[in-house]
């Protein structure tokens, strides 16, 4: 039995007809698609007629696309996961999103065809997550890797249209409050580190505003002392098990911050310490990693001991206490308030786009609009009494 029904709006709207084909001597469900609802209709005719018998029938021959095989989801996805998506991204996350596949993904869509999936159906599974109490991170994280999915079978022909694209309301990550640090605390905090010989490496952090996984990969031949600068070209990550992996960042998210003066010279200092553990530890010292904020045997910190070590500085130093990424935080707060404009806020804090750096940071700037209208009146004021 043929069926016809349509996809798109206005200009877009396509007529899509699925049908059963018999000519191997197995059933197989094929579609075509039509610009036109009258193609499909006489298509309809055309396949009903053949199938009655009948070879007199009136028909208008039209410029058809391919017949296209129908998939089941489960079929694509799992193809796509272990070829295409393999590919794409590190081992760590290759292993963890096969539990959004397992656990949440193929048990709703796995015997659907992907023809069927449609924004209603997308909206009665990320409601379904809702229901079971997932929070809006963990939604939002399994709406971009089955967003990733979908657009590949897009890409691939098998489906004419992404899904995604008929939603309302996407799932989005929760923003995250910030709790910054003042310059008060600041001060506080890097005077108590000071005394433990343990501020370095927060100073360093406060001044870039690098993430954690930056600032534990930052080799010493990516920071340069003449020009005051440090080049963020890799991160490391950890699997479940705490095994660190090295990632190298794609070549568009390079970028190169710059350092002041009293943390270069901080930098120097630390080196010529770390020569000394390097001298202690000797053939047992990773010297290939040639990190400059190792552990010290030389290889990547463990995220847990640094967390315990922070918290205890801060109990020392008598500050709030705040996530390592609320370091970051503080640096975008003192970027800011110092007068620094968005876009050297987002090419600092290596923002993908500078929808990103509004989102977190634009309550930041609650009198940018007035000043910008202050100056410009200031300047066509020149004008006007000239």
């Amino acid at each position: 039995m043929a069926k016809k029904h349509s996809i798109g709006r206005g200009k877009n709207k396509k007529f899509i007809v699925r049908y059963d084909d018999y000519s191997t001597g197995i059933r197989k469900q094929k579609q075509k698609t039509f610009k036109l609802s009258k193609e499909a209709d006489d298509f309809i005719f055309r396949i009903n007629s053949l199938r009655n018998g009948k070879k007199d029938y009136p028909f208008l021959p039209v410029q058809q696309e391919p017949e296209k095989e129908e998939i089941l989801f489960r079929q694509f996805a799992m193809k796509w996961y272990e070829v295409d998506y393999y590919r794409s991204v590190r081992a760590s996350t290759f292993k963890n999103r096969r539990f959004y596949l397992d656990k949440h993904i193929l048990p709703f869509f796995g015997d659907r065809y992907l023809h069927e999936i449609s924004g209603d159906v997308l909206n009665e599974f990320y409601a379904e997550l809702k229901r079971k109490g997932y929070a809006p991170k963990t939604i939002s994280s399994i709406h971009k890797f089955l967003s990733r999915l979908l657009k590949s079978s897009v890409k691939k022909g098998y489906i004419e249209v992404d899904p995604m694209e008929q939603l309302e309301a996407k799932p989005k990550d929760p923003i995250r409050k910030a709790h910054p640090w003042s310059y008060a605390e600041i001060v506080q905090f890097i005077d108590a580190a000071e005394k433990e010989k343990k501020d370095v490496m927060y100073d360093f952090t406060l001044h870039t505003g690098l993430r954690q996984g930056e600032v534990f990969a930052v080799p010493w031949f990516n920071i340069d002392f003449d020009e005051k600068t440090v080049i963020v070209t890799r991160s490391v990550s950890y699997d479940e098990n705490g095994v660190p992996e090295l990632i190298p960042k794609s070549q568009e998210s390079y970028r190169t911050v710059s350092l002041p003066t009293d943390l270069i010279d901080k930098l120097k200092q630390h080196q010529k310490q770390q020569q000394l553990m390097k001298e202690r530890f000797g053939t047992h010292y990773h010297h290939e990693l040639d990190l400059v904020f190792p552990k010290s045997d030389g290889g990547f910190h463990n995220p847990s001991n640094v967390r315990r070590q922070l918290y205890r500085l801060m109990e020392k130093a008598n500050v709030r206490r705040i996530s390592f990424h609320d370091l970051r935080h503080t640096h975008a707060r003192m970027l800011i308030q110092s007068g620094a404009n968005p876009s050297i806020v987002q090419k600092r804090l290596g923002h993908e786009d500078i929808e990103t750096t509004f989102r977190y940071y634009g309550h930041l700037w609650p009198n940018a609009d007035k000043e910008a209208v202050e100056n410009l009146e200031k300047v066509m004021g020149k004008y006007k009494k000239k």
